[in-house]
């Protein structure tokens, strides 16, 4: 239960910024601006590719909480029929000022899983991103990458991919050409959230996965402001990663998503990370400690806009088997200021 709490309590760690629901619950969906624009083309369909060796992939993208993140979930083949996927997300750090990227790849025999972090920027029909790939068996750690898109009109897209090794210019390691079908694959049994149990780093998680958590608490000076929220855990066998969706009811059988929030091992740190991207643009980051008696405690830095992060920490206290209760604080010069006293309690979906 004390991992259900670490993930409800990184979710809503910027719940104080939380936007109402909307009015009109069946409204338009929010329009995309600002650097996030050029990946709204991204969305409709899915982005097939097959490479010359046989292997095949699709890509499938989706926008996060409030348009200002998305992702890309890959499933497919090798040519031994081995089966792929990854997961590649992009945000906007309100901090840098930049649009950031995560990539994240699965058990490559003899390299191990990988993390890439990195940059993207668009330029006209060309997008560049620019990131470091962490990979406990690589000969050389981090790896330096480069990733080029070109357009060929609206459905038609080529990758490349490159790498650093010194002071000369990138070298290519392999190009693809995507199309866009508006039609759908369906997913391969291999990407099922049952088809690969949660790794020792991870194995703690598996209680939450495929349910939804309701979270209920008290804002710290605000008791006439009751939190009421519900947080949805899926499992990403393929890439090893657990997905936190936190979301208000905004209506009958209607919700406003509020936040996302990804959690993952990194293979050369050794250490548990989490980021969490909110509705109002906000990005949420850190890692967690397990604490002498099973407490746990989370750190992590808050930006919701160019302004200096906020620092945040969790307690996480247990109630034998009954809902665990998590108590999430501000820090500032060394003072704690409760934000946040809640429970939650779960069940199936």
């Amino acid at each position: 239960m004390h991992v259900l709490a670490l993930l409800v309590a990184l979710a809503l760690a910027g719940a104080p910024r939380i936007p109402a629901p909307p009015q009109d619950a069946g409204a338009s969906p929010p329009s995309t601006a600002g650097p996030l624009a050029p990946f709204a083309r991204m969305v409709r369909g899915e982005w097939r590719m097959t490479a010359a060796s046989g292997t095949g992939q699709f890509d499938r993208w989706t926008w996060g909480p409030g348009r200002h993140s998305i992702r890309n979930r890959t499933f497919g083949f090798g040519a031994d029929d081995t089966p792929w996927g990854s997961l590649d997300v992009y945000y906007r750090h309100p901090g840098r000022g930049d649009v950031r990227a995560l990539h994240l790849h699965p058990d490559i025999p003899g390299i191990g899983r990988g993390v890439g972090e990195g940059t993207m920027s668009f330029e006209g029909e060309r997008a560049e991103a620019t990131y470091e790939l962490f990979q406990p068996g690589a000969p050389v750690r981090p790896r330096a990458l480069t990733m080029r898109w070109t357009f060929d009109g609206p459905d038609r897209l080529r990758e490349e991919l490159l790498e650093s090794t010194g002071p000369v210019a990138p070298s290519p390691l392999a190009e693809w050409l995507y199309v866009r079908h508006d039609e759908l694959t369906p997913p391969p049994a291999h990407s099922a959230p049952d088809a690969t149990p949660p790794s020792r780093h991870l194995a703690a998680f598996a209680p939450l996965l495929g349910t939804t958590r309701a979270v209920r608490g008290t804002w710290a000076g605000s008791p006439e402001r009751p939190l009421d929220v519900r947080a949805t855990f899926e499992w990403l066998p393929l890439v090893e990663v657990v997905l936190a969706r936190v979301e208000a009811p905004a209506g009958p059988g209607e919700s406003t998503p509020l936040l996302d929030a990804y959690l993952y091992h990194h293979p050369t740190a050794d250490e548990l990370r989490c980021l969490a991207l909110s509705a109002d643009g906000g990005v949420h980051a850190g890692t967690a400690t397990v604490l002498a008696g099973g407490a746990v405690r989370l750190e992590l830095e808050s930006y919701a806009s160019d302004a200096a992060p906020v620092r945040y920490a969790v307690r996480l206290d247990l109630d034998g088997n009954g809902p665990a209760r998590f108590r999430v604080g501000s820090l500032r010069d060394g003072a704690r200021e409760l934000l946040l006293d809640a429970r939650a309690e779960g069940s199936p979906r």
